[in-house]
This record gives C-alpha cells, sequence and structure tokens, in this order.
C-alpha cells in the first residue's frame, strides 16, 4: 500500500505526473516516426491498454484517499464540535449546521463563536496527523483539496457565499496547522518512501 500512495500521490499531483506522461509519450511517438521506427498496430493497442489500466487504478486510489480523508474530516468535526458544546454548555446551536456556520458574531464573549473557532482549529489539527497515516506523503495536497470541498459544501449548505473575515482567518489557520502537522508526521514516519526531485525528474 505505501507504494502505491508514493506513486499515485495527491489529487494535484496526479494531474501533473499524467500530464507530464503525456507530453513525454507524444515526443517518443515523434521520435519513432521520424527515425522510421513507427510501431506496429498491435504493438500500440497493448501500450494503449497498459495506459489505461494505470490510469485507472491512479484514479481508483486518489478517490480512495480522498473519501477517506473526507470522511475522517468531517467526523473529528462533529465530535469536535460535540465536545465544546459539552463543555461550553452551550444549547442554543445546531450542532449539525456547525461546521459550516459562519454567521456567528465573533467575540470571545460569545460561546457559539468559540464552539466554532475551537472545534475548527481542532478538527484541522487532528485531521493533518490522520491525513499523515492516509496517505503518508501528500498531506498538503489533500488538505488543500479537503478544505476547497468543505468551501464549496459550505457555500451549498448554507445558500451564500462566506463572507465573514473571521471564518476565513479560522480556516487559514487550520489549513496552515494541518499541513506543517500533518507533513512533519508523515515525514517523521514514513520518510523512506518519500519521493524527492531527483526520482521526480526520473519518473
Amino acid at each position: 500500500m505505501s507504494s502505491d500512495k508514493r506513486q499515485h500521490g495527491g489529487p494535484a499531483h496526479y494531474w501533473k505526473m499524467k500530464t507530464k506522461m503525456e507530453e513525454e509519450e507524444e515526443e517518443g511517438d515523434r521520435d519513432r516516426w521520424e527515425g522510421g521506427e513507427a510501431t506496429t498496430e498491435g504493438r500500440m493497442d497493448n501500450n494503449l491498454d497498459a495506459q489505461e489500466d494505470g490510469e485507472t487504478r491512479c484514479n481508483k486510489v486518489v478517490l480512495q484517499n480522498l473519501l477517506m480523508c473526507m470522511v475522517c474530516f468531517y467526523s473529528l468535526y462533529y465530535i469536535a464540535v460535540s465536545l465544546c458544546i459539552g463543555l461550553l454548555r452551550v444549547h442554543e446551536i445546531n450542532s449539525l449546521l456547525a461546521p459550516f456556520d459562519y454567521t456567528t458574531q465573533p467575540s470571545w464573549q460569545n460561546p457559539k463563536y468559540l464552539v466554532g473557532v475551537i472545534s475548527t482549529e481542532v478538527t484541522y489539527l487532528l485531521g493533518g496527523l490522520v491525513f499523515a497515516w492516509i496517505v503518508e506523503e501528500w498531506v498538503w495536497d489533500y488538505a488543500i483539496t479537503v478544505t476547497l470541498l468543505h468551501i464549496a459544501m459550505t457555500v451549498a449548505v448554507m445558500s451564500d457565499f462566506p463572507s465573514a473575515e473571521h471564518w476565513w482567518i479560522a480556516l487559514g489557520s487550520g489549513l496552515v496547522m494541518m499541513i506543517f502537522g500533518g507533513q512533519l508526521l508523515a515525514y517523521k514516519l514514513f520518510r523512506s518512501n518519500f519521493v524527492y526531485p531527483a526520482e521526480l525528474q526520473n519518473f
């Protein structure tokens, strides 16, 4: 499983590598035609089939990792919200909408605001550590992707684009903690699985 994660990386890395492979394949085909060594139709079909199988496996791994990250992210979010509601004894809050609610008045004296801020930061901090265990290396990639999906879900749930400055600050600081905490843990635990620039050049 470690080799699959190292090879396929995250969503952004997958599309970058796919584009690079397509460009190299086009250059290789052009060189073979210019040298009078065009491949036969059978070999081309085999190469296309192998490429399609590889792309299918890449898609499955990336989507599987992304789905696991999303499930863990919102599981942690709702656990953090429930704990904050219980500890702060806040009853006038909708726990189902709490991860998406950006309309709360920002004030350190407002228990609802404290629930939102604390649950967000705790979720992102712990989420980065969980992401490191799931994807091993490309924590930053999945962290950004999950955050973008969370913003899209917030717009869908609240039927409006979030314009509250305090919500974006909490989200941004949480994302930074997720990336740095997750990448640091991934480096400590899975250092031997990392792909370095020299290896990327020979990909």
